[in-house]
Order: C-alpha cells, then structure tokens, then sequence
C-alpha cells in the first residue's frame, strides 16, 4: 500500500509526521533539524553529526550507546546529514524491533536521550573532537577518490557559485581548524533553538498518540526560529559556463548542468522527470543509445533531476577528445525532444522505468520517508499514488512542452592528463 506523509501536530517549530507502518518488522523514528546551508555554517552542522553519536548525559560514550541499542535487541541509532534544496539538516535516525509499549517507549526516551549530548562545563570532550575532526578531514579529503562524484560535486559548485546550493554539505578542510568543543556546543544549542524540527515516525497505528506525546518534548519553548529559505528553482541566467580541470584519471568525467525554472511544487514536475528518463535515465534511454551504442563515446552515461533545485543533470565517463562530440549529441537530442513528439512506445517505456522506482519503495521505510519529506519540503504532499497517476498521465506533448525550459548552464570537466 503506498503511504503518505501526514502533518498531526504544528506548535512553534515542531511539525510530527505519522506514517503507516504495519507491514514491517521494525518501527523507526527521524527527526530532522532543519537548518539554513550555508557557506559560514555547513562544516559546523557537519562535525556535529559525527559528535553527537560519541554519547549522551545517561550514556556518555560511544560505547555505553552501542550496549544500550544491543539491550534494546539490537536496535539501530545514527545521526547523518541531508541536503534537501538549500537546507542543511541534522538527521537522527533510530529504528528497534516492534514489541510492546513498554519497548517504544524506551526507545523514543532513549532517542530524547541522545538530543542531550555528554557535554561537561558546556563543552563536547576534547578526545572526541580531535578523533571526530580527524575523521571528516579524511572524508572531505577522500571527495576525490570517487571521481565520477567528485565531478558532480565541482560541476554544482560552480553551476550554483554564491548560492547555498553550491555549498558542500560535508563541510571544508580549512573550516576545521577553528572549531573547538566550546564553540561547536554552542552551535548545536543554537540549532536546537533556532531549527524547525520534522519527527518522522513509523509504527502501528495504535503507537501514534503514545510516540506524539511524549516526542513533542522536542518543543522548545523560546524558539527563535531562522526563515528557512523557500524551495525555489536554480535562476536561468543565459550564460554558458565551462569549466575544465586536469587530474591523473583512468576515464575523463562529463558533467552538464541545465536549469529548468520548474519549481519542486509545480505540476509540471512529472514531465520533468519522464523527460529526464527519457534522455539519459536507463540503457533505452536517447543519449545511451546515441552516445554509448551507436557512436561509442562514452564507457557510461546518465541524467537525473535534482528536483527542489529544478536542474537537470547529465553526466558522463568518455575519453577526452569525444568532449565536444559529447555535448554535441546532447543538445541535440534535447532540441530534437523539443521540436518532435517521442514516440508512444519509447515514451511507454520512460514512463514504466520510473513507475517501478517509484514501487519499489512499498519495501523500504527509509525511502518511504525520504520521499514523503520530499514532498512535504516541495510543498505538494503528493502520495506516492497519487504521484505515480500523475506520471502516467504524462504525454508527448508535455514532453515537447517541458523541454523547452531546459537550457545549458554549466558544464565541467574532469580531463584525464595526456600521456
């Protein structure tokens, strides 16, 4: 059965989320606190993720968290970081066995718990920021062991340069050095104040009340809350980017940037990503079948949208002298989209692709729930039904329609150095 989010409780900052969970063996529970992105920020909100699993005031070391989830049959605790549009959000995330209510109400404590980190004299342990410092210095530094992410991350930073979408979530190296437990506890109590706050919770219907009161206690009661900022679609600006870097690489990265105007609420966003698949979204897509089969300049090509940013993203993995071939076949299968209609069979076969994405979420609570803040932060609250109809009903002329607002923004590329 397809689920959608639905909004029980609005106070000051918190917003609590029930879903139906029934079919599942496991109840989980997230709660996100929302924050701006920003350049100033971002490293900040990021380290706090790894710190804050180091332990609590009742359990105040990794260690004592790991024998208390294991006490509560091996129940899963971790605190992540999301990019949603230009947000930056804290993510706790605990999922535990269903059992009886003597269970669910340990493990929301236990997850209440966890929001009052082991801080002595207002200031996270010195050992744990030199550990947890050293750990994301590696992790921002290993951004360039993946090269076909690394190139999408740099084609978004300089697609989206002065803008909040353009930050890395993760954080940077030379931000590092000035964050101290002093300040980096100072920082979360000012997110805790400040954030608004989403509690996602996954269960049994008859769980609903018991979760919802004894989670509102999230609620501060001073918030001064930021203006988060609107889910607003990256500007067209008419001007063309390219951006070239050289690095020691077995396969050189394409990455194409390509504004829409299409904002994440708008009806249009179903024929944005039927186009999307229709262009680069599996091995019957146009540009596989014209860049990879036909004329063999790529070991691997792709498109997906980033949809509460509005852009459309190709990438590919070629040999450095098929760049200009590349980008070639690429405008010209989007000019070709937007003067001729797609075939019914071809357009059948886009449409089906994402409709079994999309079903195959009926098995996973995680992407349940990711969609539904998707959807929740876009401002439509579509269900996954409702938003599956709307993908079916999605015709030729729409596609011809829709493509006429994708232009070229930015392109880069990640050359492989001659030998």
């Amino acid at each position: 059965m397809m689920l959608q989010m639905e909004e029980k409780l609005q106070q000051n900052q918190l917003h609590f989320h029930f879903f139906d969970g029934k079919k599942f063996k496991t109840t989980v529970i997230g709660i996100l606190l929302r924050t701006p992105l920003t350049k100033e920020d971002v490293t900040k909100t990021s380290l706090l993720a790894e710190v804050l699993k180091n332990g609590c005031t009742l359990y105040p070391s990794k260690q004592a968290v790991a024998i208390k989830t294991e006490e509560m049959y091996g129940s899963i605790f971790d605190v992540s970081i999301l990019k949603k549009g230009d947000e930056q959000i804290l993510f706790f995330y605990f999922e535990f066995i269903k059992c009886n209510e003597d269970l669910l109400e340990e493990g929301i404590q236990f997850l209440l718990d966890m929001q009052k980190p082991y801080a002595p004299n207002n200031e996270f342990p010195q050992d744990v920021m030199e550990r947890e410092k050293r750990f994301l210095r590696k992790k921002i530094q290993g951004r360039k062991d993946n090269k076909k992410e690394y190139a999408k991350i740099r084609c978004l930073e300089e697609m989206c340069q002065g803008e909040a979408f353009g930050v890395y979530a993760e954080g940077y190296e030379e931000d590092l050095e000035h964050i101290n437990g002093k300040n980096l506890y100072q920082h979360y109590q000012k997110i805790r104040k400040k954030a608004s706050i989403e509690v996602l919770f996954m269960g049994e219907e008859d769980q609903k009340k018991i979760a919802e009161k004894k989670l509102k206690s999230l609620e501060m009661l001073e918030a001064d809350l930021w203006t988060l900022p609107h889910m607003n679609p990256k500007m067209q600006t008419g001007k063309k980017k390219e951006i070239k870097e050289v690095m020691p690489v077995a396969q050189s990265r394409l990455c194409i940037g390509f504004t829409t105007g299409i904002a994440p609420h708008s009806r249009e966003i179903p024929s944005l990503l039927v186009l999307s698949e229709l262009l680069g979204g599996s091995s019957s897509s146009l540009l596989f079948e014209e860049m990879r089969e036909k004329e063999g300049l790529c070991y691997y090509v792709n498109s997906f949208l980033y949809r509460l940013k509005g852009i459309l993203f190709v990438q590919a993995g070629i040999e450095a002298d098929c760049y200009d071939k590349a980008i070639d076949i690429t405008e010209n299968l989007l000019q070709k989209l937007q003067k001729e209609k797609v075939s019914d069979q071809r357009l059948e076969t886009a449409k089906e692709g994402l409709l079994n994405y999309f079903a195959q979420f009926t098995d996973s609570q995680t992407a349940q729930m990711d969609f539904a803040i998707d959807e929740y932060l876009a401002g439509t609250n579509w269900s996954q039904k409702r938003f599956m109809k709307k993908i079916e009903r999605v015709s030729a002329e729409d596609i011809c329609k829709i493509s006429q607002n994708v232009q070229l923004d930015t392109i880069y590329f990640l050359q492989a150095e001659e030998r």
